[in-house]
């Protein structure tokens, strides 16, 4: 497995917004963190667009035997964020099918007692996709250390996947140290 700084992982998210083909490699700071092994890109209509990248030197996609995808180790899933508006064909659907009722949803939110059944609920076509998708690779590829990225929207799909995952133990690390330290960003 391998160890990124901070920075690393910053641009590792952002390797979200380029554009590979199954089988490609993904470098960040010449380091490989593996190769894409699947690809969604609106498959539902919801606007969900997911890379998987298996560690290694060899592309294992999800059709790969069992025997292939049990010996993965590590995994890294990318979730694309938002198009920003009149920036692409996608932009209507990620602003208008996702982010602005997402927006709505928490703003007027239902107070219930249980607020993680509450945000499961009311999550959008694309961010229930996101939980399916995270559910699917964890099945797929079993003994695989599984790696979150996600910016913008992409975040809204990783915090909802994590939140409604079937694992029951997750371990979540952030990078805003980082964004801390370089955008001074107050929390």
């Amino acid at each position: 497995m391998n160890k990124f700084s901070d920075k690393q992982h910053l641009l590792i998210a952002l390797e979200e917004y380029e554009e590979y083909l199954i089988g490609d490699d993904v470098t960040i700071s010449d380091k490989s963190i593996g190769r894409v092994s699947d690809k969604v890109d609106n498959a539902t209509g919801n606007g969900e667009q997911f890379y998987t990248i298996t560690n290694g030197d060899d592309c294992v996609p999800p059709t790969a035997s069992e025997a292939q995808r049990s010996s993965v180790k590590e995994i890294t899933i990318l979730m694309k964020g938002s198009t920003e508006p009149l920036g692409g064909a996608d932009w209507v659907t990620d602003w208008f099918l996702n982010d602005l009722p997402m927006g709505g949803r928490i703003l007027s939110s239902n107070n219930t007692d249980d607020p993680r059944a509450d945000y499961i609920e009311r999550g959008t076509g694309q961010l229930k996709e996101a939980a399916n998708y995270l559910n699917k690779m964890m099945e797929l590829y079993p003994n695989a250390r599984v790696n979150l990225y996600g910016h913008s929207l992409g975040s809204m799909d990783v915090q909802y996947a994590v939140v409604s995952t079937d694992c029951s133990e997750v371990y979540i690390t952030t990078i805003l140290e980082y964004f801390h330290k370089k955008y001074c960003i107050t929390v």
